[in-house]
């Protein structure tokens, strides 16, 4: 048993940190992180008593039914409202150090207030420009929550229960695969296609004009949120440029996750759109039927691939260890497998257009297929968090909408389309794209209070789940980490030991500085820990997949036009005929 106790009694397995599978773990030998008191900037809450924090923690505390941080708030209380410092410093840590440390309700309690801490207080419609990240638009904060959503998925899962990497399924394939656009393909998952249309063809649904006349002549005065009978709604529907959707609004999509926001739900349909154009162009060859689909498919797979291997990757990880995993780029000596995943100690010289496919993994390694590993799910792969905006300009005919409004599953309204180049630098645009924000340990206010439906944990607050889910699956340390993988000391931050998600941010606020924004400090890119982590997954993940274009034809390149010197993600939505600029936006 570990110091979290059993896991569910209904599927019973052996704890075991060399387990490999759907889930699993990189550094299988690094303990647990244990949350001490130290973690906690006890100044966060003396500074903003005014603001009624304790009573969101009194709050709080009553809504979890947690004594041991029901205690922690009565000494705060007391000992806060003392302007002693020097009893603030050391009898306030002595008393919480007796009632929390030692158990596993008192350490959550230490992470719950340290997520709070993590939460940026303010107004939840307006956005602090100081903390802009100018280098990442505010579109690829979206398309590595698309990623996320295409390699994991526990629908199961929840911080009510202790969780081991061994105890849950991934319902999504470790590959950068897009099974979450194809499900599995027309012939297993067909309530995805079009019927009506050539076979293969993604559906598209329609969508709601608000604005629009009813067919008895009265104009549709309800809130759009109100909109429930499917009658009235049919009324409105007018123009193929939504998800499908059943009767009830539902949509019909391999991951209902990406129907959860109105900026993720279309970038889903812009790969339904390129999808369908692409299945066109094969058509056109003279393929037909499943062979059609199928080349469709792979085509639409390695054009995802490449977006997110040469234009993702740059903007979020170091080129240090860009270089280094990608040494055969520069026609160095590579280390040539011998089998997949793991690496041979002898080393070959080829010219880089023979090897441009073998990465150097020096830390993720599978024995037979890739695996999902928890400290990239639960941690590394989660600094998009640190990168939501509080509000959105979703087009020039819109005012800024404030994030818990874009939150929002169901029909999408016309009026609400994306105008990418408020989202992405679209070439020849005069439009400068929305910022993401920096990537630190500083999380919108916006996320402080954060409901979705596949939220059933009853925990509003982003960092509170995050960091709640790292420790219920055991993962060490940041410091830990980036001692393993042999970062170099003055590369470590000082202080506690922190959890590796809040790590991985907070090293990325210092350390995360990108080379063309040199000269503004850290929060541009990832750090030492979060560029290896992630940059060595998801080379990994392609690279293992024996159908990815890095397998298979190590050359390829994207046949379709690019607007800019290389093919990115503005150009699969260019080619998949969303609006890119005004020009091409239609007001209702």
């Amino acid at each position: 048993m570990s110091h979290h106790g059993e896991g569910n009694g209904d599927i019973l397995s052996p704890r075991s940190k060399f387990y490999h599978g759907p889930y699993g773990r990189m550094f299988r030998n690094l303990p647990a992180h244990v949350p001490t008191i130290d973690l906690i900037d006890w100044s966060f809450f003396k500074g903003k008593l005014s603001d009624g924090l304790l009573d969101e923690l009194k709050e709080f505390s009553r809504n979890f039914q947690d004594y041991q941080i029901a205690r922690l708030i009565e000494k705060l209380d007391e000992l806060l409202s003392d302007e002693n410092e020097a009893l603030i410093n050391t009898e306030l840590k002595r008393v919480v150090k007796e009632a929390l440390e030692d158990t596993d309700k008192g350490r959550e309690a230490i992470l719950k207030l340290l997520a709070l801490t993590m939460i940026e207080k303010g107004d939840l419609d307006q956005d602090n420009d100081n903390g802009n990240n100018d280098c990442i638009p505010a579109g690829y904060t979206y398309f590595s929550q698309y990623i996320t959503h295409d390699i994991t998925f526990d629908p199961t899962s929840s911080l009510m229960r202790f969780n081991d990497p061994d105890k849950i399924r991934n319902f999504r394939t470790p590959r950068l695969d897009l099974d979450s656009l194809y499900g599995g393909g027309p012939l297993v998952s067909p309530f995805l296609y079009d019927r009506n249309k050539e076979f293969g063809k993604l559906l598209i649904g329609m969508n709601l004009n608000v604005s629009v006349k009813a067919r008895n002549g009265v104009r549709i005065k309800k809130r759009f949120d109100q909109l429930n009978n499917n009658q009235l709604i049919d009324t409105l529907l007018t123009e193929e440029n939504d998800l499908p959707r059943n009767s009830q609004g539902s949509a019909l999509i391999g991951d209902p996750r990406n129907d959860e926001n109105v900026i993720l739900k279309q970038l889903h349909l812009a790969f339904i759109k390129f999808h369908n154009k692409v299945l066109d162009d094969v058509l056109k060859r003279g393929v037909k039927g499943i062979q059609a689909f199928h080349e469709a498919q792979r085509l639409v797979r390695w054009h995802y691939q490449w977006i997110i291997l040469d234009d993702l990757l740059p903007r979020l990880v170091s080129q240090e260890v860009l270089d280094e995993i990608w040494n055969l780029r520069k026609g160095q000596n590579t280390i040539l497998p011998d089998e997949v995943g793991r690496q041979s100690d002898k080393a070959e010289t080829r010219n880089s257009s023979e090897c441009r496919n073998i990465p150097k993994l020096c830390f993720y390694q599978w024995r037979q297929q890739p695996f999902i590993p928890v400290e990239f799910a639960m941690a590394a792969f989660r600094f998009g968090h640190s990168m939501i905006r509080n509000n959105y300009k979703l087009n020039s005919q819109l005012e800024r909408q404030s994030l818990t409004r874009l939150i929002h599953a169901g029909y999408l309204r016309e009026n609400w389309t994306v105008q990418w180049d408020k989202f992405l630098n679209i070439k020849n645009s005069p439009e400068k794209p929305q910022a993401s924000r920096k990537l630190n340990k500083n999380l919108s206010s916006s996320l402080g209070a954060i409901s979705s439906s596949s939220n059933r944990d009853g925990i509003d607050n982003v960092a509170m789940r995050d960091l709640l889910r790292g420790y219920r699956l055991d993962l060490p340390s940041g410091q830990a980490v980036a001692h393993a993988l042999g970062i170099p000391q003055k590369k470590i931050l000082k202080g506690p030991e922190l959890p590796l998600w809040c790590y991985i941010l907070s090293e990325a606020g210092k350390f995360g500085i990108a080379e063309n924004c040199e000269g503004k400090g850290g929060g541009y890119k990832l750090g030492p820990v979060g560029s290896r982590i992630v940059a060595e997954v998801i080379v990994g993940l392609v690279f293992g997949d024996s159908h990815s274009f890095l397998n298979v034809n190590p050359n390829w390149t994207p046949p379709y036009d690019s607007l800019g010197d290389k093919f990115e993600l503005q150009d699969i939505l260019n080619y998949a005929g969303v609006p890119l600029t005004d020009k091409e936006f239609a007001a209702p």
